[in-house]
């Protein structure tokens, strides 16, 4: 456990560097709370027990100050980090394209990212709204990217956030370059040594995603497969046995419907007495055991 004074140390010192007034004021009231309260001295030790690892699937946490969640300050040091590894890589002048969710705190995280690219020399360039992650790898081969941030945290709660890293082929990072990447988020010292310009980057227009749209209406072009519709192939004989039953006579193509082959188990809207009785008829029984394999 770390010590108590070495603990809010570290607070402090994050808390004033911290370029957002809303998780400045959120760990003010925690550093202020701490000395008194063992609960809230458990909270920032939770916070400041480490650092988020970046990783393929890039950063994700819950939203919050600290270290250890997803806030301003640590998407500018892994853009910071991001950066670095790129133009060591060469990409000195690349186009770097942002996109993001709809999630908290996204476009926020965006932005910083566009600034921290542009000041360190990189071109960025910000989709126009939140859209879908598939836009955000389609524009980055689309515009000849050499990477590209994705600001989301898919399907985890709507408290958490993340922060996705694509590379010029348009797919996630792979080994070795999230461990490269990551050796240089943790380079990063101070935030004000990132620099981060107002302005400097582009918004893009609509059609980035008319052209992604139109990509994937090539897909299904003219005589391509559409949906399923109904079924057209030969009665089973169980739906025919079952057919049969009900009526007599040859089984006719509309017998061959989805409808005659539903599981037993499907209830429809018949009387509850023959809907007990069709239950009964159609339990499932256990299969029989197998039996031992030969030996020769």
């Amino acid at each position: 456990m770390q010590d108590h004074g070495e603990l809010i140390a570290r607070a402090q010192a994050w808390l004033a560097e911290d370029p957002d007034p809303e998780t400045r004021e959120e760990l003010a009231k925690l550093v202020d709370a701490a000395p008194g309260s063992p609960a809230v001295l458990d909270e920032l030790a939770a916070r400041f027990a480490g650092t988020l690892q970046f990783g393929t699937a890039g950063l994700r946490g819950e939203l919050g100050a600290g270290p250890l969640r997803m806030n301003r300050s640590v998407v500018i040091r892994a853009a910071a980090g991001l950066a670095a590894y790129l133009k060591g890589k060469g990409h000195t002048d690349g186009l770097v394209v942002i996109g993001y969710d709809a999630r908290y705190k996204s476009a926020d995280f965006a932005r910083d990212t566009a600034a921290v690219m542009t000041g360190a020399g990189l071109r960025a360039a910000v989709l126009p709204r939140p859209l879908p992650t598939p836009v955000l790898a389609f524009a980055i081969r689309h515009l000849g990217a050499v990477a590209g941030v994705e600001v989301t945290a898919s399907h985890n709660p709507p408290r958490d956030n993340g922060y996705k890293v694509y590379l010029g082929d348009g797919s996630q990072i792979v080994p070795p370059a999230d461990g490269e990447i990551a050796a240089e988020i943790a380079a990063v010292r101070s935030l004000h040594d990132v620099p981060r310009p107002e302005g400097g980057w582009q918004t893009l227009g609509e059609d980035v995603l008319e052209a992604y749209l139109a990509r994937t209406d090539a897909v299904l072009a003219q005589g391509s497969p559409g949906p399923p519709g109904p079924s057209t192939r030969p009665c089973t004989a169980s739906a025919r046995t079952r057919s049969s039953r009900r009526s007599r006579g040859p089984v006719s193509p509309r017998r061959c419907s989805s409808r005659s082959r539903r599981s037993p188990t499907r209830t429809s809207r018949r009387s509850p007495s023959r809907t007990r009785r069709s239950r009964a008829r159609w339990t499932w029984r256990s299969p029989r055991p197998a039996r031992p394999a030969p030996t020769w």
